[in-house]
């Protein structure tokens, strides 16, 4: 491999860099559709890595003694994503077999700086090639033409979204509105004492068996101010303490109170349903 071959060849290679930096520019500023954002940004991530390949080339071939070219290879644009895309896979294909050529050259003519930079050239230009094609290779899942009941599925759903963000604003303007017009309660006579009955409810129902006397007692020792209990009448006119009509629910019995004498009435376990 003589110099001049290799500074030729080289040349190639800094044209083709040259032309990725316009091509990746110009497919950025021509991506389109729902994409666009992620396309263009792709595009331009890779102009950095293109710029800095340019930049060795051109040193390297002044270090050889040669004249960097200043004209880049002719571009491929297409108005549509894929089409750009598919020409971006084929250039990075094609310029991994440039540089592995050109790294069996560097070898030959004795340039191993050249040899071990073109091999991380390769590396990047590879990376380059396999994003694009993960990014083609479900491209028609992502990129079918909408069904028209898909669109209007779509066209009702945004403005229900619309309507959902318009409603909880004006709920919070009306939040807002009433928290500002409403006035605090007027403090109750009742809640301005200290003086406050402890009343057991059924002699403390809930805490042991209502409405008897071991609850009563109970009630009492724990510091209750007031005793409250309800009575019925018996079917022979005695008076229990009962809260219910019937007993089925608060003993073992079953009846109504009314119906029921007091001898009978005696026989049952008030705290039979306790727990």
């Amino acid at each position: 491999m003589d110099r001049q071959t290799l500074i030729d060849n080289l040349n190639e290679d800094l044209a083709a860099e040259l032309g990725a930096i316009i091509q990746f520019t110009i497919y950025a500023a021509k991506a389109s559709g729902p994409y666009r954002p992620e396309l263009a940004r792709f595009f331009l991530d890779e102009v950095p890595d293109e710029q800095l390949h340019a930049q060795y080339l051109a040193n390297k071939i002044v270090v050889l003694g040669g004249e960097p070219t200043t004209v880049p290879r002719s571009i491929k644009v297409s108005d549509s994503n894929r089409a750009n895309l598919e020409t971006m896979l084929e250039d990075e294909r094609t310029i991994v077999k440039r540089y592995v050529q050109r790294r069996s050259e560097a070898e030959e003519f004795g340039d191993y700086g050249l040899m071990v930079q073109l091999e991380d050239m390769i590396r990047d230009e590879s990376g380059h090639a396999e994003e694009v094609e993960r990014i083609l290779r479900d491209w028609s899942l992502y990129h079918q033409p909408l069904l028209p009941g898909y669109r209007m599925i779509r066209f009702i759903w945004k403005w229900l979204v619309r309507f959902a963000v318009a409603g909880v604003a004006v709920l919070v303007a009306v939040l807002v509105y009433a928290a500002v017009i409403t006035r605090p309660m007027p403090v109750h006579s009742f809640t301005e004492t200290d003086n406050h009955l402890v009343i057991a409810h059924r002699g403390g129902a809930g805490l042991w068996p209502e409405n008897t006397l071991y609850a009563f007692r109970n009630a009492v020792e724990i510091g209750a101010d007031a005793l409250e209990f309800d009575v019925h009448a018996t079917g022979d006119g005695e008076l229990v303490v009962l809260h219910d009509s019937t007993v089925d629910r608060t003993t073992n019995g079953s009846g109504r109170v009314d119906e029921m004498t007091w001898e009978a009435l005696r026989e049952l376990d008030a705290g039979y349903h306790w727990t």
